[in-house]
């Protein structure tokens, strides 16, 4: 069903009134704020540590640490939960405001830290790689015959 016809045209729009500072919402709509004199700036920190040393028969070891810590990272926390099984009777906000829906705190609450160890080992001992090298020299394929292989 239309509001009106276009002839009246659209019916001016009067907003909240924004001399006080505050606009109360309705107790059903959802909101997220910051507590009004702080919020706690998380901040990351990371780090990392490698050795790597050779060893012989052309062989290396290397051994890595990686470290990450967030402290303080920004997240929602609903401030009107109410416990399992209570229902609007235990929600917090109910009862003063007659407040049912989810209202959120915006604060760094949040911390978490990553870490790894990763180490790797990489080499040949030298009599194996000298008998790879020389299978491959030995099974080449030949240009003068077809589809076989002639010696190195």
């Amino acid at each position: 069903m239309p509001f009106g016809t276009l002839e009246e045209g659209i019916p001016l729009f009067y907003g909240p009134d924004l001399s006080t500072g505050v606009v109360d919402l309705p107790t059903t709509a959802n909101m997220v704020s910051a507590y009004r004199d702080r919020i706690n700036r998380g901040y990351i920190q990371s780090w990392n540590l490698t050795f790597e040393r050779r060893l012989p028969w052309d062989m290396s070891l290397a051994a890595g640490y990686v470290g990450t810590m967030t402290t303080h990272q920004l997240g929602y926390l609903n401030i009107n939960a109410a416990g399992a099984g209570e229902g609007r009777a235990g929600q917090p906000l109910f009862e003063p405001f007659g407040r049912t829906a989810w209202t959120g705190r915006f604060d760094g609450w949040l911390s978490a830290n990553y870490h790894s160890l990763q180490v790797d080992a990489k080499g040949t001992a030298r009599g194996v790689r000298e008998l790879a090298r020389a299978s491959a020299r030995t099974l080449r394929p030949s240009p003068t015959r077809r589809g076989g292989c002639r010696p190195a």
